[in-house]
């Protein structure tokens, strides 16, 4: 296979250039100016003064008090304004809340009878477990039988009226 004669020519001078360059720089690398080592010979000749220009003075930072503006025109805001302080809520007052009447010591609802004009109502007494069977009007341990409804009885007594349920409020 043959070489192109500018391929040649390349490979002939190119060590011979490498060579030379090796052979014509100084000993000490830190006689050269950076900026002619990195190839930009003019910008390394000395000013026409002779004197080198004063390095610029450093910025001081502003005093944070005189810095208010950031706080007034917030960045990340869309309206560029300080968020609107949350109005002070209303004081709510709250309603007194009724305190059902104790229910009678010791009585618990077991069922209820109703059929037409008549009606009756199972109690136990949780203090000798015994089950009573009650109608309007009757009394049981100084209460009185109020009204007999579907789902609750009403019963009166010196501490006032009481309403038992047939199924307790679920917790």
């Amino acid at each position: 296979m043959a070489w192109h004669p500018l391929t040649r020519l390349l490979v002939a001078l190119g060590p011979l250039v490498i060579a030379g360059s090796y052979l014509l720089t100084p000993e000490d690398p830190s006689a050269v100016p950076a900026v002619v080592r990195a190839g930009n010979a003019q910008a390394a000749l000395p000013p026409e003064g002779g004197a080198a220009p004063p390095a610029p003075a450093l910025v001081a930072a502003p005093d944070l008090a005189s810095l208010t503006e950031t706080v007034e025109r917030p960045l990340f805001s869309t309206s560029r304004r300080p968020p609107q302080p949350l109005p002070e809520p209303e004081p709510t007052v709250e309603a007194p809340v009724a305190t059902p009447a104790p229910p009678p010591p010791s009585m618990t609802l077991q069922g209820i009878m109703l059929a037409g004009d008549r009606s009756a109502a199972l109690l136990r007494r949780d203090d000798t477990g015994e089950t009573v069977t009650l109608h309007e009007g009757d009394n049981l341990a100084g209460w009185q039988v109020e009204r007999i409804a579907a789902g609750s009885v009403t019963l009166s007594g010196p501490d006032g009226a009481a309403e038992l349920p047939l199924f307790p409020p679920a917790p």
